[in-house]
């Protein structure tokens, strides 16, 4: 086919796998790139220009380019996906920089607040909408890493993306739309991140004993098969109805994870626990021990941010704050004060209007009349409106 939109995705790990052989194959221009520091996991890819998926997608893909050169993954590319652990946005950011070119999209899975961090660093280019930065709630993909080179896909989820400065946004679903038809907009990514599912994970450590044993005995340890249990189902539950109570506040009305559950593989009466769920996602092994991504990312980037909002909307959220208390006295670390608060994304003594507004218009722009009335409209028709070639 012919391509109008050239894309690049940059990382290496299962997420950037999926997603760029899930996109080779139904027929769009894709470039991969990975920093030569962390290039261990793509070194099969980087040989043969080859991955090959299995599961909801089946194929052997090869994309355009896959490389650690990334002024060559970026020649002509409009469209970027960075797809890599939030603890390695920064690195890949500060690569970025100087091969920022007008026209550029730049689209951070899963973002958690991390275009606040970055516009700033990029500066008028960003704010003056010559390039767009935005973040999708979550990875579209439950991927696992099963060999050299090879990922496996059990989940595709919906793509929701919303852009900093919000205004933006529509720009960006028309972007996006061209990978991924169905993309939904967000009000802001304030409510991207609030829609972030793997919040919902980490009840899985309460059973860190288990955690503990396994990986002291060299075995693995499957966190949604061993660690979703009717249990630790309830505490998911109640968590989300604290995300959702928080997300309320604030004027969003958030998705519940039994919706998104809610589709074909799941069975007609979905519930956060139930077999269907465990035959899709309980291979996927982990974590390795305590200090993993389950704690050490979900922990800061996703419940410390969430608690915090829930104190400016004056909601209380026991669950949340419990887990972050029980994650700080496992690994002896402040995830409150290291995290992504209020304060460290520049957000702290705004009230929730103030807070709303800036995420709307961005830096330097107080008042919401300030958006045209064109964008508002064009952002309501675009949360919801589904393409024609969506099921």
């Amino acid at each position: 086919m012919t391509n109008e939109v050239k894309i690049a995705v940059l990382g290496g790990g299962q997420g950037a796998h999926a997603m760029t052989a899930d996109m080779t194959l139904r027929g769009l221009e894709v470039n991969m790139f990975e920093l030569p520091e962390y290039s261990g996991p793509l070194a099969y890819a980087l040989k043969t220009g080859k991955i090959e998926i299995s599961g909801l997608t089946e194929g052997v893909a090869e994309p355009k380019l896959i490389t650690t050169d990334l002024e060559k993954a970026l020649n002509g590319v409009s469209l970027i996906f960075l797809v890599v652990p939030t603890v390695a946005q920064k690195f890949f950011i500060k690569a970025l920089k100087p091969h920022l070119r007008k026209g550029q999209t730049i689209v951070i899975v899963a973002g958690t607040f991390a275009s606040l961090k970055t516009a700033p660093y990029f500066g008028d280019i960003v704010n003056e909408g010559n390039v767009l930065l935005a973040e999708i709630s979550s990875l579209p993909y439950f991927a696992r890493l099963i060999g050299p080179g090879r990922v496996r896909v059990t989940l595709k989820t919906p793509v929701t993306v919303a852009a900093f400065p919000g205004k933006f946004t529509p720009r960006v679903v028309e972007q996006v739309r061209f990978a991924y038809p169905n993309t939904l907009a967000m009000t802001d990514i304030l409510e991207a991140a609030l829609s972030n599912l793997n919040m919902l994970g980490p009840p899985g450590l309460l059973k860190e004993g288990a955690i503990e044993f396994a990986e002291m005995s060299g075995r693995e340890y499957f966190v949604h098969g061993e660690g979703c249990s009717p249990s630790v189902s309830s505490v998911v539950s109640a968590l989300d109805e604290e995300r959702r109570a928080v997300g309320k506040a604030l004027g969003y009305q958030l998705t519940t994870m039994v919706d998104i559950l809610d589709r074909p593989g799941f069975g007609d009466e979905p519930s956060i626990y139930q077999e269907p769920q465990r035959l899709i996602l309980a291979p996927g092994a982990g974590p390795h021990g305590l200090k993993r991504r389950y704690i050490t990312e979900d922990m800061p980037f996703l419940l410390v941010p969430l608690a915090e909002v829930a104190d400016l909307a004056g909601i209380d959220v026991p669950i949340v704050r419990s887990l972050i208390t029980i994650a700080c006295t496992l690994n002896d670390t402040d995830y409150g004060s290291e995290g992504r608060n209020l304060q460290s994304l520049g957000l702290s003594g705004k009230s929730i209007n103030e807070l709303k507004r800036f995420l709307a218009n961005g830096s330097g722009v107080e008042d919401q009349k300030e958006m045209s009335h064109g964008s508002i409209n064009e952002l309501s028709k675009l949360r919801w409106q589904r393409t024609e070639t969506e099921s």
